[in-house]
């Protein structure tokens, strides 16, 4: 039980040592960025992210055609 103690704080001594130093470190100034490399950024991590998805799927599990629509209406369509 006593060796147990002593293990848990040398480990959290090291864990709070760690994190002591990165704090230390000076964080690097942002850069400004433009609307149109915002946009270019988000459209290609969604696509990065969709596409291959889209391709694992299986074809029987989607169709790219409309659904049929009956033929009987229940209202009818209104005049112009």
């Amino acid at each position: 039980m006593r060796k147990r103690k002593y293990i848990l704080a040398a480990l959290l001594i090291v864990v709070l040592n760690k994190s002591a130093t990165a704090q230390e470190q000076e964080p690097t100034p942002a850069k400004n960025k433009t609307v149109s490399q915002v946009l270019d950024f988000w459209i290609s991590e969604t696509e990065r992210l969709v596409v291959p998805a889209a391709e694992a799927m299986p074809e029987s599990s989607y169709s790219l055609l409309r659904p049929r629509v009956s033929s009987r209406v229940s209202a009818p369509l209104p005049s112009k």
